[in-house]
């Protein structure tokens, strides 16, 4: 870590950093970066994100002179951490990038800030400008960096070359499909560098890292992939080019499908078998319920009763991911948890309220602020909450390690910290099988293959993810009796981790 970089870190509180959206790029990975915009010898380049200026001093070791060098930095605290002896020598501006008129650039480098376009300031007046200069609708839910590259690519002069880092969860999202149309039109993208263990090289990141390399030549060609583990994997390296071990055709990546499977089966992930067919294809995952005030809705027995609440107000209800610890949530294993004064009730009341103790506790929840939570206050009413059905099946929405599945044999709801499936016609018949297949340890590799990274080995599922995930056939399921796959689900329920090897027993014989 360089001088600047340290003096910011330190004099700089954590919560500044992370509301814009700020994390720095090692001083290796910007020299590569700058090797490859400063090939064609540009003119003009753009630093849409400035920060502390470690892309303006890569590519000065590339170009001495003959070239003007623009940047964008929004936060003018980092700029006092800038040598003046820069400030002086670029055009630098302390303005919003996205804010700014269209301009053309033949080299752009940039690593923009990982943040929810609805945390991003002035987005309203942002967004319809941005829309109307770039001719396109821009999704209220992207990310501000995935915004950064829409309107970088549009300013890329013919024969420019551009390096963007970016979050590699863009590959997977609805709002990335507008931005990969644009990457694959005309040859553009020509190297993705996928960040493995991101950590060791971004300690700071919050997902998993790429960088994307463009050019703007008009023409077609492969696309090269690396996928580098550790800093030490490119510090003997001169270029990315050095640590490209794919290559993709631009077909075999369409914009509106997800690409990290595709890039993941291309570096040695897992194929998907033949006769598979879709998770969607069996039901539905859906979101759990999101509160917005889980410290007001999720009760325990004993409060229950000293609010004197009626158990009709009170569905049971898991409000956290670590009350279940094994794979199948019984009645037997819920009595444990409500004896154990766990939360695993939720408040459930109709309007009107019902009685006097229902309507008390809600000018209590009032009183604390509850209803003017960011969720809350745009519901009508505030208390009440989304309309679920138990879900016989539910997924971990965050994990570590092996995804969690969980086979729910109560009538408990949940919270947001799972997805629920809920099968339809054709899934009704297979819910243990299904089940069964997702604690597999093909499953598990299924539907890793649809996850997103948030580093430091946090893996995160939506339920798209999940209903994308491939799934065995009919005819495979059909191949194993029911009741064995409801006695293997007992055997789970019993003994937990032992079990497991009887779960890929039985999928192993079957034609999958």
């Amino acid at each position: 870590m360089d001088e600047e970089t340290s003096s910011y870190s330190a004099g700089t509180d954590m919560a500044h950093r992370k509301s814009l959206g700020q994390f720095f790029t090692p001083e290796k990975v910007s020299d590569l970066m700058a090797e490859w915009v400063c090939r064609e010898k540009p003119k003009r380049i753009l630093d849409p994100a400035f920060g502390l200026g470690v892309f303006y001093t890569s590519v000065k070791k590339r170009l001495t002179e003959g070239f003007a060098f623009d940047a964008y930095e929004v936060d003018g605290h980092i700029l006092e951490f800038v040598p003046h002896r820069v400030k002086t020598s670029i055009n630098l501006r302390n303005k919003d990038y996205l804010q700014e008129e269209i301009r053309t650039y033949d080299g752009i480098i940039g690593n923009p800030p990982y943040l929810r376009f609805q945390q991003f300031a002035n987005r309203h007046q942002v967004l319809p400008r941005l829309e109307e200069s770039l001719q396109k609708k821009i999704a209220g839910h992207s990310n501000t960096s995935s915004v950064f590259l829409l309107k970088a690519i549009r300013e890329l002069d013919d024969g420019g070359s551009m390096a963007f880092i970016m979050p590699f969860e863009f590959f997977n999202t609805g709002y990335g499909k507008i931005v990969k149309r644009d990457l694959l039109k005309d040859g553009l993208l020509k190297h993705i560098v996928i960040f493995a263990n991101e950590k060791d090289i971004f300690p700071d990141a919050t997902t998993t890292i790429c960088v994307v390399l463009c050019r703007k030549d008009h023409q077609t060609s492969p696309i090269s992939v690396s996928k580098i583990g550790s800093l030490g994997e490119i510090e003997s390296v001169s270029s990315f080019g050095q640590t490209a071990r794919h290559r993709l055709d631009p077909s075999d990546l369409p914009y509106d499908k997800k690409w990290s499977p595709i890039i993941d089966s291309l570096c040695g992930g897992v194929e998907t078998p033949s006769g598979f067919r879709r998770f969607a294809d069996y039901g539905s995952f859906i979101r759990g319920m999101a509160t917005g005030a889980n410290a007001f809705f999720a009760l325990d027995k004993d409060r229950i009763d000293s609010l004197g609440l009626d158990s009709k107000h009170c569905s049971k209800c898991i409000t956290k991911g670590s009350q279940v610890t094994g794979y199948v949530l019984s009645d037997r294993v819920f009595r444990r948890l409500s004896e154990e004064g766990r939360p695993v009730f939720c408040l459930n009341i109709p309007e009107p309220p019902g009685d006097a103790h229902a309507r008390a506790y809600i000018r209590q929840g009032e009183a604390e602020g509850f209803h003017e939570r960011h969720l809350t206050r745009h519901r009508s009413p505030w208390h009440r909450l989304e309309r679920r059905t138990p879900a016989p099946i539910l997924a971990g929405t965050f994990n570590r390690g092996r995804a969690k599945f969980v086979r729910n044999l109560t009538n408990s709801l949940h919270f947001a910290c799972f997805h629920g499936f809920h099968p339809n016609l054709m899934g009704l018949g297979y819910v243990d099988r299904l089940f069964l297949y997702l604690v597999s340890s093909l499953g598990q590799r299924m539907a890793k293959s649809n996850k997103r990274d948030y580093g430091d080995g946090l893996e995160k599922f939506e339920p798209g993810d999940l209903n994308d995930c491939p799934a065995p056939g009919e005819d495979a399921l059909d191949a194993i009796p029911e009741g064995e796959a409801r006695r293997l689900v007992a055997r789970l329920a019993a003994h937990g981790d032992r079990a497991l090897g009887s779960v890929d027993a039985l999928f192993s014989r079957v034609d999958v």
